[in-house]
């Protein structure tokens, strides 16, 4: 028998393939939370899991992207993608990009985010001077998440399609990343 409670901290490791689904199923329930104000209901009720499974198998197939998930003892509890800056305009060897960052909409604000971005800050310094992102400008509290750990809009707009008819304007997220500690060497 299990006693760890419900809301116990989520342990943080590399998604493999067989989390696909899983992902998949975490990102439609975050995006129809999130985004229900943003985009009509009927294209959030008509996200596919098989099809966003097949996504994301892909997208953890392409080189150099990293996905890191969050698990408790009752499953997914968020999840966090990155690698190389695909946008143009940034240099790849320069600039990192967090590609998606959702939690489950039932485990916000009880810090499964911020750990998702520690594990994830201590995979790119080092690697990376700088970290992109876009974000929905009426995204508040992922606007509020990402300035509070140093990023700011860098002027950077673009227009996502994500079906026929249905669209989101982004804002680009950019911000240094910081050195990595050093440790003092002993004698």
């Amino acid at each position: 028998m299990n006693d760890a409670p419900s809301n116990a901290r989520p342990s943080i490791r590399a998604a493999t393939a067989d989390d696909a689904r899983a992902v998949a199923a975490l990102q439609i329930a975050s995006w129809q939370s999130a985004y229900r104000n943003d985009l009509p209901a009927a294209y959030l009720e008509s996200l596919d899991l098989e099809a966003r499974t097949g996504r994301w198998r892909d997208v953890m197939a392409r080189p150099g992207v990293e996905v890191l998930v969050a698990e408790t003892v009752t499953g997914l509890a968020g999840f966090a993608a990155f690698g190389p800056a695909w946008d143009a305009d940034l240099d790849p060897a320069q600039t990192a990009q967090l590609y998606n960052l959702h939690v489950d909409p039932t485990r916000w604000s009880q810090g499964t985010g911020s750990d998702l971005w520690t594990a994830m800050m201590e995979r790119l310094r080092g690697r990376w001077r700088e970290l992109a992102l876009w974000v929905l400008p009426t995204n508040h509290r992922a606007r509020g998440f990402y300035e509070r750990r140093g990023l700011r809009p860098d002027g950077g707009r673009q227009r996502e399609p994500l079906a026929p008819g249905v669209a989101f304007d982004e804002i680009r997220y950019r911000g240094a990343l910081a050195a990595p500690r050093s440790t003092p060497a002993t004698e």
